[in-house]
Formats: structure tokens, sequence, C-alpha cells
């Protein structure tokens, strides 16, 4: 019988024990009120168990919802701080491609500015060359009348100079100050001297005393490479023949290549006068 009892409150107890273990407020619950009863013995222990089992529960009530408030605080604090730094590394993705746009403006100007320079200064050692042709022998001077023809585009005028081919055409950066000069000097002829040296040539086309310096050292310093080029082309190829426009040596700018994609483009460089 005994036997029997204990096997009775064995199964009783496994099966409490497996329905309270789903339920940790409930051992919670009745750990303390069965402490309680326990320790304060009261006359009514089922009334004072119900009792204690109710402040129990609202104690347990009110422990989860304090846990829950503070788990949503902190929740609500940790995606706080992850939209802040998501904000902050936005912010910071903005001002690098900012960063990176002015960087790449200002190269881009850069590099516009050089070609612009590099452009200006071909064009003006293809005016002193011009000039060079133009110009008489004795004086070397240009005759005026004749220089208003060429940037007229005079045909005649042009088949007499028997300019190269690169002379035919004019650079488009001279198109508004030769355009001023021929209307200044039908205007008024005597305003210009019959003849002109380079300076004044080159203030016709719009160049300062300074660039036209320049462009004379520029040209002496281009021709000196060519014909060094030269020298050096036909030391390679064995040959003692004089230097010739095509080898980059002699004839002044025939044979720079680079020189005549940048002078005689037909997309770059309009007719002369235009």
């Amino acid at each position: 019988m005994a036997t029997f009892d204990v096997q009775q409150q064995s199964a009783i107890y496994a099966d409490f024990s497996r329905y309270t273990a789903h339920y940790p407020e409930l051992q919670q619950a009745l750990k303390g009120a069965l402490a309680a009863l326990v320790k304060q013995r009261p006359a009514d222990p089922l009334e004072f168990l119900a009792e204690r089992l109710r402040e129990e529960n609202m104690h347990i009530k009110l422990e989860s919802q304090e846990k829950r408030i503070a788990s949503i605080r902190i929740q609500a604090r940790n995606r706080g701080i992850k939209d802040r730094k998501r904000v902050e590394d936005l912010k910071h993705d903005i001002a690098t491609h900012k960063a990176a746009t002015v960087i790449q403006a200002r190269e881009r100007g850069k590099e516009a500015r050089r070609s612009a320079q590099y452009k200006r200064s071909m064009a003006n050692m293809w005016l002193y060359e011009l000039f060079m042709r133009m110009a008489s022998k004795k004086t070397h001077n240009v005759d005026t009348a004749s220089l208003a023809a060429y940037m007229e585009s005079d045909p005649d005028v042009i088949a007499q100079m028997h300019l190269p081919r690169r002379f035919v055409k004019m650079p488009n950066i001279y198109a508004t100050t030769t355009r001023a000069f021929v209307q200044a000097l039908r205007t008024d002829p005597r305003a210009f001297q019959r003849r002109m040296d380079w300076i004044s040539m080159a203030a016709a086309f719009g160049l300062t005393p300074e660039a036209a310096e320049e462009a004379v050292q520029n040209h002496a310093a281009t021709k000196i490479q060519a014909v060094q080029r030269g020298k050096s082309l036909r030391k390679r190829q064995g040959d003692s023949r004089p230097a010739t426009p095509a080898d980059g040596g002699g004839g002044g700018f025939a044979g720079f290549g680079m020189f005549q994609r940048c002078m005689t483009g037909e997309n770059d460089l309009p007719p002369a006068g235009a």
C-alpha cells in the first residue's frame, strides 16, 4: 500500500513538474507563496495561499511589464544608434562624392587650360612662321595691304605668296581680331603703316608684345629640336643627305606632324578671315 502511494505521488508530482515547466511564472508564484506560507503559518492556509498567489501574480505581471518596457527602450535606443550611424555614413558618402566632384572639376579645368594654352602657343608659332614667309627678305616687314587681303582669304594674294597648304587656312582663335583689323583698315587706311614688323603684325592678330616675343623663342626652340630629330633619324638610318621637312628638320614646321594636326585640322581651322 505504501509503495502504491509513493508511486501515485511521484506520478502526480511528475505531471505537475512537466506542467509547470511550461509556465516559469507559475513556478515563481508558487515558490514565493509557499515560502511565505511556511514562514508565517497562518490560521487559514488556503485563503492565505490564494491571497499570496494573487499578490505574486500582480508582482510577476508588473515585473514582466517593466522588462518589456525596458526591452522596448533598449531596442529603440539601438535603432536610434543604427539610424544615426546610417545618417552619418550617408553624410560622409555625400561629402566624399562632393569632394571628388570638386577635385575632378578642378583637374578638368587645369587640363582645359593647359590644352588651351598649348593650342594658343602652337597657333602663335604658326603665325610667326606665316610672318617669316610673308616678310620681305630685305626689310623683314610685311605689306599691310597684302596682310589684310590674306586675312580676307583673297585667293590671288594667297597664290602669289606661294604659301604651303597649312597656311591657306587660319586658326579660329584669330577670327575676331583679324576681322576687327580689316574693318579698321577699311575705315581709315592711314591709321596703319604701309609695312608692318612682327610686333605690329602680332598686335593685329591680338597678341601682346610678350606673347609675340614668346612665339619667336618657341619657334626657334622648336626648329632646333626638329633639326636634332632629323640628325638623329639620319644617323640611325646611316644617311648623310641634308635634312628635309619630311625628316623633321629644315623647312620650318613642315615636318612637325603634331603641329600640322593642330593647325590644319578641318574641324578646328575655319577659312582665313571667316
